[in-house]
């Protein structure tokens, strides 16, 4: 059965899709929640809260193929919900990892699984919506429009997000790795760990850190180590208790005939919204926009400053601002959203008549993308003599409430990524190189998705393909 399949039957009270719903999901939801809250019992708890959840809100989900994110964001709100009541993380094991002896390599002297162990222990000291990101796109794999849904926000503000967090989680936690694997090569690091007791505090984390970026041995040690983000995903996961589909099972079966088991803890979910989903990790860019002018309309409407807001049939809704100093100083006039403010002197005299001014209309036309193409459609590798090793992905993108982000996006059997494009009417970025290719020829899908000031989106796709070098 599909997803949409699956999420359908159980709106209709199907329990054998319910069950297909937990072999699919239940591991990896576990192994997330463990990862996130460190404390195997409240791991168990909050699986069991989400796929409750998902048997009393599937009727909910508007979209039924987007059950594996609808999932997801259900065990990243409760997940939070818990480390918020308690405030503080708890330890699910300690990591201890033999220390190298002196002079030997550290990349040799432990396993991947270690360092994985490392990364993983010292993930820990990131911020709760920063292990949320990096369990849902490193360790679960979600990525793409998946992981956006997972995370409530758009796909543009998620490969955002992911970016910003790679180059984060592999200098800070490279660094840790450092201090962990690499000590004995470096004096002044040792001076500086001296009484470090290996938790991965924010402060150690800084100093650590601090020390690497500056120090020449150290800054090498953690470019010959893994980054974190390819070490994360070979940790083994948090086994699922062999009695929670039992427990499910009987939570569902007691809600279906209105019972209650005694002592039980219904999850309490959240509040219902149009598509189904719990409220997002990150608030979109346009949301903090919207969220930030409302703030300072409430402020100036405290401050005494009267509003008088009107609105005529088939006319947008507008506000006259009355205060005494306004023709005393400049005025600043803001057109359709996402347009840049124009500013003048004293602002003329209000109508007399009592018509409300003509409206503008908020631009809801999504950006132009012409000539998309990709040259060569066809190149090697990076590796031995061949060449080109890149390729140009241009297009002629344009907008009349300019552009906010202009973004190429290409996946393949060998992996998916993002740049952003550069340029005038004209807007380019090089795809590659690539490392060996896994067969022969690899196709790879290339997206340019543009967004404008009023946050409409356009997409175009073209296709392009990686040979591998025999030379």
């Amino acid at each position: 059965m599909q997803d949409a399949e699956i999420a359908q039957a159980i709106a209709a009270g199907d329990t054998e899709a319910f069950a297909e719903l937990f072999e699919r999901y239940g591991a990896a939801l576990h192994d997330f929640c463990a990862s996130v809250l460190r404390n195997r019992d409240e791991a168990r708890d909050v699986v069991q809260d989400t796929l409750v959840l998902g048997w009393e809100r599937a009727a909910q989900l508007r979209d039924p193929s987007k059950l594996k994110p609808w999932l997801f964001a259900i065990a990243r709100h409760e997940a939070l919900r818990r480390l918020r009541a308690r405030r503080r993380s708890v330890p699910l094991q300690d990591v201890e990892i033999d220390r190298p002896a002196p002079g030997s390599d550290p990349v040799d002297a432990v396993t991947r699984e270690d360092a994985a162990a490392i990364v993983w222990a010292a993930a820990a000291g990131l911020s709760p919506r920063d292990q949320v990101l990096l369990e849902l796109h490193v360790r679960q794999g979600l990525e793409g429009q998946e992981l956006a849904d997972a995370m409530g926000t758009n796909a543009n503000h998620a490969y955002v997000l992911v970016n910003r967090l790679r180059a984060r989680v592999d200098r800070s936690l490279g660094a840790l790795l450092v201090a962990r694997l690499g000590r004995e090569e470096c004096e002044e690091l040792q001076r500086v760990l001296e009484a470090w007791d290996g938790t991965f505090s924010p402060l150690w984390r800084k100093r650590v850190v601090r020390h690497v970026d500056e120090c020449e041995i150290c800054s090498e040690r953690r470019k010959a180590l893994a980054s974190p983000f390819e070490l994360l995903p070979t940790l083994a996961a948090v086994m699922l208790p062999s009695d929670l589909r039992d427990d499910v099972f009987d939570r569902i079966r007691h809600i279906s005939s209105h019972t209650r088991i005694p002592g039980d803890r219904r999850a309490r979910g959240w509040r219902r919204r149009h598509d189904g989903f719990p409220p997002p990790l990150y608030m979109p860019p346009r949301r903090r926009v919207a969220g930030t002018a409302a703030a300072v309309v409430a402020i100036l409407a405290s401050g005494g400053i009267g509003a008088a807001i009107t609105a005529g049939p088939g006319s947008d809704r507008h506000v006259n601002v009355s205060d005494e100093r306004r023709n005393s100083s400049p005025s600043t006039t803001r057109g359709p959203l996402g347009a840049a403010p124009t500013t003048g002197g004293t602002a003329p005299p209000a109508s007399t008549t009592g018509a409300a001014p003509p409206s503008m209309a908020l631009d809801g036309k999504p950006p132009s993308i012409s000539g998309l193409s990709v040259s060569p459609t066809s190149f090697f590798e990076s590796l031995g003599t061949c060449n080109p090793e890149t390729a140009t992905v241009s297009a002629a993108v344009s907008d009349p409430s300019g552009l906010a982000s202009v973004l190429m996006l290409w996946s393949s059997t060998a992996g998916s990524g993002s740049k952003p494009m550069t340029g005038g009417a004209t807007r380019s970025a090089t795809l590659g190189p690539f490392a060996q290719a896994p067969s022969a020829i690899t196709p790879i899908t290339i997206t340019v998705r543009a967004t404008d000031g009023a946050g409409n989106v356009a997409e175009a796709t073209t296709a392009a393909e990686v040979q591998q070098c025999v030379i």
